[in-house]
């Protein structure tokens, strides 16, 4: 099940699942998201880069293949 990034999801199957589990999984979706970041900001400290820098790469993989 793909919960992120949120165009990947299968609008069919979410709609499916059980309010409350979609409700808890959006949730850990975006809590989720939040520790990827923080780590991402760690590993740029760590290479010595622009934290900025390292987000836009990550926001990149996050785009839809066109």
């Amino acid at each position: 099940m793909m919960t992120l990034p949120t165009y990947l999801r299968k609008p069919h199957l979410f709609s499916n699942i059980p309010l409350a589990f979609r409700e808890t999984l959006e949730a850990y979706s975006v809590e989720l998201k939040h520790l990827v970041l923080k780590l991402l900001d760690l590993m740029a400290e760590a290479l010595r880069m622009d934290p900025n820098h390292m987000r836009v790469l990550f926001e990149v993989g996050l785009k839809p293949w066109r």
